[in-house]
């Protein structure tokens, strides 16, 4: 049988809705690990350490007045879609298009993904530690050990790709 991606999507956000209904019955500890980073308990913190904690920086930039600027390309053959931070808004960047960040609070973290599945990379184009500007490119991945699916800058400039 063959599905459509539009019919799946139905059916995965009809499945993730309904796990969501259910989550009132999941154990304490479980439901830990449901909550946002922000209101888990310090023993699943522990257990998920921070991408600052986990690994070096791929870039440094300085921010001012606690901001940066970000332009984000889209290397890849397929559409990516990522959040612009703190406004829960979705933006969908076609092939070669960029999209530039401006004044982007830190610390920030961008979430992004294929529409089609795919795996993707991120790359730093160019940073340099005495401007306030990154460029950072999407790119295909070339297997799921190289899959990323979030930018996060730190307050200080870290740039960490993971």
């Amino acid at each position: 049988m063959i599905i459509s991606q539009k019919a799946m999507l139905t059916v995965l956000t009809s499945a993730l809705a309904t796990t969501a209904s259910l989550a009132v019955n999941v154990p304490v500890k479980a439901q830990d690990i449901v909550n946002s980073r922000q209101e888990a308990s310090p023993e699943i913190l522990a257990q998920f350490p921070a991408v600052e904690v986990r690994k070096t920086p791929d870039a440094f930039v300085s921010p001012i007045r606690g901001a940066v600027d970000m332009t984000l390309v889209n290397g890849t053959p397929s559409v990516v879609s990522f959040m612009i931070p703190n406004t829960g808004r979705y933006v969908a960047l076609q092939p070669e298009e960029e999209f530039s960040l401006m004044g982007l609070d830190l610390p920030a973290q961008v979430g992004f993904r294929q529409l089609d599945g795919g795996l993707t990379r991120a790359a730093v184009v160019s940073a340099q530690s005495n401007q306030d500007m990154v460029t950072v490119e999407f790119l295909p991945a070339d297997s799921i050990l190289t899959q990323m699916g979030s930018i996060v800058v730190s307050e200080s400039g870290s740039v960490y790709l993971d």
